[in-house]
């Protein structure tokens, strides 16, 4: 594993802490991956959760309306925010189904500091696909039965 001396530092010692540094880096992970499939699958399920919003987003719009889809999406990237400050039963359960916490990759498959699991990896890859792959099904079928208005449209 070449991840280099400074990345090791940070990982080993509080320095990113002192130094108010905005992420966090993983020991863990680095001994367990090496640098390019961890960078694959960090982007894999950062583009899946991005595609979930989207799709639910545009769910929700054709059902509702843009600015339901719109809050629903701003309460999702609150959630990790939510999570990290609630109880720890109520933790145990948000980090299971809120995808937008999935993407603190350093603490997949980990225990945080109330000893509450997060999903592994493959875990979050394949929830993320089935509910990217329901949603899909789910818009299809409403697309067949709503008539677009494209009139008056930015």
């Amino acid at each position: 594993n070449n991840w280099g001396k400074f990345l090791y530092t940070l990982a080993l010692t509080n320095v990113a802490e002192a130094e108010q540094l905005r992420f966090g880096i993983s020991y863990d992970l680095m001994v367990s991956f090496k640098p390019i499939p961890l960078l694959i699958i960090t982007v894999v399920i950062a583009a899946l959760i991005v595609s979930f919003i989207g799709v639910l987003m545009f769910y929700i719009s054709l059902y509702f309306s843009r600015f339901i889809a719109v809050i629903i999406a701003t309460i999702l990237a609150i959630f990790p925010i939510i999570i990290e400050n609630a109880g720890r039963n109520l933790q145990k359960i948000m980090v299971e189904i809120i995808p937008t916490e999935w993407i603190k990759i350093e603490k997949l498959g980990n225990y945080n500091f109330e000893r509450v699991l997060s999903p592994n990896f493959e875990t979050v890859i394949i929830r993320l696909l089935l509910m990217i792959g329901v949603l899909v099904v789910l818009i299809m079928g409403g697309v067949k039965k709503i008539q677009f208005n494209w009139y008056g449209e930015e």
